[in-house]
């Protein structure tokens, strides 16, 4: 059968399909438009299918906050080719927000939503059958707190919402949104560069702190025999207070105001907004790895 060419070129631009791949479920559908995306819907998620069990080395992080509540998720694909194409951004950032709206905690609870009537694992296969490669949906992470905002900050952006590194930080605090956001975005900044594993010194696990104090305790006992035992005790604590400068957050020193730790900022920015700030939790995820501190007191 002869098929419209403007029903042709209207397929293509609606499913991204190759125009070969357009034509034949034209054919195929009789030139029923809906019948045809439909056709081509199941044949990417058949072509889908069969890379499920390649390796995926590559992706990116999507990002999606609103206000009070925010979700990093990692996709994962072969090449950072793929991980760059337009149809695999949009489709991170479709999924994040989707993840959002919905309140999704868990990749499971991800992948049981649907977009117009499609599942969020028929578009990812769909998505494997259109570039190529084996998509995964790696890891999912959702943070949020009230009063105040989840402020967000993608590093190495591939658009403005997907990129290499994606940070959030929630700010517990009754100030003002906007400026709340501002100070977000530079913590956010912040960990994206010093990538701390704690929020604040309360929140360092005590097998940790005695582990590292015996350590230390030997080290000083081998290097200072002599020293006496007060010494020895300040020593430890010394050394101890420089590895909080190095894991804890709030304890860090703030590469945006070098000579000033991440607490000391905070208080500065609750006297000039007029409310406390605390930070609540933070996350960073890149391709692979993801690292959740939450305050524990």
């Amino acid at each position: 059968m002869t098929i419209d060419k403007s029903l042709l070129q209207q397929i293509r631009k609606e499913t991204g399909a190759r125009i070969t791949d357009c034509q034949k479920a034209l054919i195929e559908c009789q030139g029923d438009l809906d019948q045809a995306k439909e056709w081509l819907r199941k044949k990417g998620i058949a072509a889908g299918a069969k890379k499920t069990d390649r390796a995926t080395h590559d992706g990116a992080v999507a990002l999606c906050t609103d206000g009070a509540n925010g979700v990093l998720i990692e996709i994962n694909c072969e090449t950072d080719f793929v991980a760059k194409n337009v149809e695999f951004l949009s489709f991170a950032d479709k999924i994040s927000h989707l993840a959002l709206t919905h309140n999704a905690s868990s990749l499971d609870g991800l992948t049981a939503l649907s977009v117009d009537g499609t599942s969020v694992e028929d578009m990812r296969l769909a998505l494997a059958g259109k570039t190529g490669e084996n998509i995964r949906l790696q890891n999912l992470v959702s943070l949020s707190t009230s009063p105040g905002i989840v402020a967000s900050y993608v590093h190495g952006a591939f658009s403005p919402s997907v990129g290499k590194i994606g940070i959030m930080v929630a700010l517990e605090s009754t100030g003002n949104a906007d400026e709340l956001a501002a100070i977000g975005k530079k913590i956010a900044m912040h960990v994206a560069a010093t990538s701390p594993d704690y929020v604040s010194i309360g929140d360092v696990p005590q097998d940790v702190i005695d582990k590292e104090k015996a350590v230390l305790s030997a080290q000083i006992a081998e290097q200072k025999k002599d020293a006496p035992e007060d010494i020895r005790i300040k020593m430890i604590d010394g050394r101890m207070g420089k590895l909080f400068g190095q894991i804890v957050l709030e304890e860090q020193d703030f590469v945006m105001e070098p000579g000033t730790k991440v607490k000391d900022m905070l208080a500065k920015a609750s006297d000039q907004l007029g409310a406390p700030i605390r930070i609540m939790s933070f996350c960073k995820m890149t391709v692979g790895t993801s690292t959740v501190a939450h305050r524990s007191q």
